[in-house]
């Protein structure tokens, strides 16, 4: 409660709603919260809360009281003169009782225990309200009082007015972001549980295909393995959608709440997220693929290991934005994990792995270049089989009854990457180069996408919040 609370001073407001500050808290601690409000009350600030079981000496603290019964007002008035006002209405306070028990129990809610706890005439308001609308009688009581006239009078009188030089302004974006970025390198350091999961991740992950792909030689067999541990990198980098849905969430709540109060805007909030992100979203799946690489033994060459790298980190910042994106046109989290498979796993389909390319309908065609897996694996598979030069095994060639007794009549199916490449229709249409920056043009189109989804649903919360205001 205390650090809700100091997040909402951080932006200096003037006037601090706070709905029920002292739920679930002990009865010192209760008493502390409401003891510093009035402190920051007496600096000039206007602080308005509902209240929740106050005791006797939370009840006295507040300056002034206005009680709702039914969406009527029956008091509003200083604090101190509430229970002479009952009072006077037939409902005396005894002696001892706390207060706020006496509205409740006593005053709004006829509990049984009225009669024996008050003494009144037969002809009293209080066997008035007894035997009627008890709320509507008091409601009514209100507004022939003195309290409401002459807050009436205070209401009709024209104010003073803010001067421009009073107006806050809101802080500029390069101040939000460097404040947002700061707080959330805090929030890692502070939380390293999240970050050490992700390493684990990377590194489980990694050697979990390493041992599985380990040592695959040039042989024929080793043909369906290599093609195999590409299309599940690029598959496991593209999962990396699913761990956001939830962390997202998460974030969005809190977000959602901020920007309600103008602390910061929707660009800077986003900006600041994938700025914060990408370091850790670059290092780990160079780090992965640095455990695979060589423990499968992809060819050795310094510049394929980097375009390796490469593709990787495009792979997973494109699943990452996806997931944000997904995550941000669903306002409940279950929703969203219902929607999100549906919508990732046919971008997994139409890789070229399950169907070759040229075979899906025309109507479907289009869904491949939305998918980051399909590019990745294309550009995986043309690194990984340029200049391959693959061997067989006595027991992997196979006969060919047609050629001369005069010729070898033995021949090896597959001695080149290219071949593979031709079989899987991978070989021409689109270059390694291509297939990268189709990857980068759908990490920007997704974490665009995302943005303007988020910042729709600002829109649409704040309108729908002003309707009820």
């Amino acid at each position: 409660k205390r650090c809700a609370i100091g997040m909402e001073l951080v932006t200096n407001p003037s006037i601090l709603f706070l709905d029920e500050p002292t739920t679930g808290l002990d009865t010192y601690t209760a008493f502390s919260v409401i003891d510093t409000l009035r402190q920051l009350a007496m600096t000039g600030r206007t602080v308005v809360a509902t209240i929740h079981q106050p005791s006797s000496d939370i009840f006295h603290l507040f300056d002034d009281l206005l009680v709702l019964a039914q969406g009527n007002i029956v008091y509003q008035g200083p604090c101190k003169e509430s229970v002479a006002y009952f009072g006077e209405l037939g409902f005396p306070c005894p002696r001892y009782a706390n207060p706020a028990d006496h509205l409740f129990m006593r005053v709004l809610n006829d509990t049984g225990g009225l009669r024996s706890s008050v003494s009144v005439g037969e002809g009293s308001r209080a066997n008035n309200m007894r035997d009627g609308n008890r709320v509507g009688l008091l409601a009514s009581a209100y507004k022939d009082s003195e309290q409401r006239n002459k807050y009436e009078a205070l209401a009709a009188e024209p104010g003073a007015g803010v001067g421009m030089k009073d107006i806050a302004r809101r802080a500029g974006v390069g101040t939000q972001v460097l404040a947002l970025s700061i707080r959330n390198v805090r929030n890692i350091v502070r939380h390293p549980l999240g970050m050490r999961a992700k390493f684990a991740q990377s590194l489980v992950m990694g050697l979990i295909i390493a041992l599985i792909y380990r040592e695959i030689g040039t042989h024929q067999v080793s043909v369906q393995g290599r093609v195999g541990s590409l299309f599940f990198i690029s598959m496991g980098f593209m999962l990396a959608a699913f761990g956001v849905l939830g962390a997202f969430a998460m974030e969005k709540m809190i977000f959602t709440r901020e920007t309600a109060l103008g602390m910061y805007t929707t660009g800077s909030f986003y900006l600041t997220k994938t700025l914060t992100e990408l370091p850790h979203n670059c290092l780990f799946p160079i780090m992965q693929m640095g455990v695979m690489y060589y423990i499968i033994g992809y060819q050795d060459k310094v510049e394929n290991f980097f375009l390796f790298a490469v593709t990787a980190v495009l792979n997973l910042n494109c699943g990452n934005a996806l997931g944000i994106f997904i995550a941000a046109c669903f306002s409940d989290l279950r929703v969203t994990l219902i929607a999100a498979p549906p919508l990732i796993l046919p971008l997994m389909i139409f890789s070229g792995f399950f169907i070759n390319t040229d075979s899906i309908p025309v109507y479907l065609d289009w869904i491949k270049y939305l998918s980051p897996v399909n590019f990745s694996f294309r550009a995986f598979m043309k690194t990984e089989m340029a200049d391959l030069k693959l061997t067989c095994a006595d027991d992997e060639l196979k006969a060919n009854p047609s050629c001369p007794l005069t010729q070898p009549r033995c021949f090896c199916p597959v001695l080149e990457g290219e071949q593979v490449l031709r079989s899987m229709n991978l070989d021409g249409g689109m270059t390694r180069a291509e297939a990268l920056a189709c990857l980068c043009a759908l990490y920007f189109a997704f974490t665009f996408l995302g943005f303007i989804v988020l910042t729709a649903n600002v829109r649409a919360k704040n309108k729908q919040r002003a309707k009820h205001v």
